[in-house]
């Protein structure tokens, strides 16, 4: 049945190297060294991933991170999108806060009342939903990432690590059902997850 595929084709694939964007309005640079997909296979590869801010003096947050890759297998399509392993290698995420620099928010007047409201635009999931009725992952493996939140407003900026940590579930789905009915959108039938040297204050210092 052609309209049971992707895109209305059999099979298509395409391969981009060395892609770059900058995103001011979120005051990032973007840069990936290669994506490739091939329906046919039923692979998905994204290679070197790198987000860096364009400035950081004056800024509330903003983020640096990279990952080394991400490997989807055993890709289809029929009523839903259907993976048997996801894969995302090494990522290294680090988020800076300064709080003690007022956060802009994109706001609209109302000329008849004159209160302002803030735009939060559409749920992210729900748009995931419209493109695919389901979403379902045999396997999600992260390998080896690395988390640091860093508050910056404070003589002894306040630091969150985490080194090496390793996550997995298995059945993951996502649809209209787990939407309505899951806490957190989703479901799986297991998870597990490891890291190590964890060393930090947490609770305001309280707690080491």
């Amino acid at each position: 049945d052609q309209n049971a595929n992707m895109l209305y084709s059999e099979n298509w694939g395409f391969t981009a190297v060395d892609l770059t964007g900058e995103m001011k309005s979120r005051n990032h640079n973007l840069a990936i060294e290669k994506i490739s997909l091939d329906t046919k296979d039923g692979q998905f590869f994204v290679k070197n991933v790198n987000l860096s801010p364009i400035e950081t003096e004056g800024q509330y947050d903003y983020v640096q991170a990279s990952i080394d890759s991400v490997n989807v297998t055993g890709m289809s399509n029929d009523t839903g999108l259907v993976v048997q392993r996801l894969m995302v290698k090494s990522p290294d995420i680090k988020y800076f806060r300064n709080p003690g620099i007022r956060k802009p928010q994109k706001h609209h007047e109302e000329e008849d009342i004159g209160e302002e409201y803030v735009d939060e635009g559409p749920n992210s999931v729900d748009v995931l939903i419209s493109i695919m009725n389901s979403y379902y992952v045999k396997d999600i493996i992260l390998d080896s990432a690395n988390f640091l939140y860093k508050r910056l407003d404070r003589k002894d900026p306040e630091i969150l690590q985490i080194d090496n940590f390793r996550f997995y579930a298995s059945d993951f789905q996502l649809n209209k059902y787990t939407r309505k009915n899951m806490d957190w959108y989703f479901d799986c039938s297991d998870f597990g997850f490891t890291l190590r040297n964890f060393n930090n204050y947490v609770l305001n210092k309280q707690y080491h």
